[in-house]
């Protein structure tokens, strides 16, 4: 039940993997494994835009 729940929202978003993830590029994020893809580009993408810091070490927010 619950997988068909998450799946069903994912789909539902109507997101695609980012073209340059070394993961299912391009591929809908309809499941657990496209998700984890589209979330480590997220990740790299934050990561190179504040110069490998991450959100905690930031500060002065």
């Amino acid at each position: 039940m619950t997988w068909g729940l998450i799946t069903t929202n994912l789909a539902e978003q109507n997101i695609t993997v980012a073209e340059d993830s070394k993961m299912l590029p391009g591929d809908d994020v309809n499941g657990p494994f496209s998700a984890f893809a589209q979330a480590q580009i997220i990740d790299e993408h934050a990561m190179a835009g504040t110069e490998g810091r991450t959100y905690a070490e930031l500060g002065g927010w």
